[in-house]
């Protein structure tokens, strides 16, 4: 044993893999990960579509139930002006090009009532129904649909000083 390097050599373990062998294995752990990251990208991917779309149907409820509430005629929305005002709110949504432009038929149904309290005839509320379909996405079967049918609704009193 040769004084001045025996103790280095044993310590440090003269046997280490050529650095073109250990690069291989890095291309291996992530061929083996592929599956599981592409599952969560998928899955986040489509979450937040999804949470995206409920955040604004609601918002596209209410918008269209504080336009309604300026009368009671009004509430029932007969000129579909509160149509319009949701199919602007969810204008930035991946299917928007595809609605109705009166909100019968999905992938947008509007439905706009005049709601009389049953204790106070003159009391009234304005409801809307706001049911969107989603844009089908990457479905991950037991956890994700393809597509999303999201229903919201929104009350809101109606003005009663508006009604002559």
């Amino acid at each position: 044993m040769h004084p001045e390097r025996g103790v280095r050599a044993i310590m440090t373990g003269s046997k280490t893999m050529p650095v073109s062998r250990r690069s291989g294995n890095s291309i291996i752990e992530l061929t083996f990960m592929m599956p599981w990251l592409l599952f969560l990208f998928v899955g986040v991917f489509d979450t937040g579509f999804y949470c995206y779309a409920l955040i604004a149907t609601q918002n596209a409820a209410r918008a269209a139930a504080v336009h309604n509430s300026i009368s009671s005629i009004a509430a029932t929305d007969p000129d579909l002006s509160g149509c319009r005002l949701v199919i602007a709110e969810l204008q930035t949504t991946t299917n928007a090009g595809s609605f109705p432009a009166d909100c019968s038929r999905l992938p947008l149904q509007v439905t706009s009532t005049r709601i009389v309290d049953p204790n106070n005839a003159n009391a009234h509320e304005a409801s809307v129904a706001v049911t969107y379909q989603t844009a089908l996405l990457i479905p991950i079967p037991g956890l994700l649909p393809g597509q999303l049918t999201i229903t919201r609704t929104a009350l809101m009193q109606v003005n009663p000083s508006a009604d002559f």
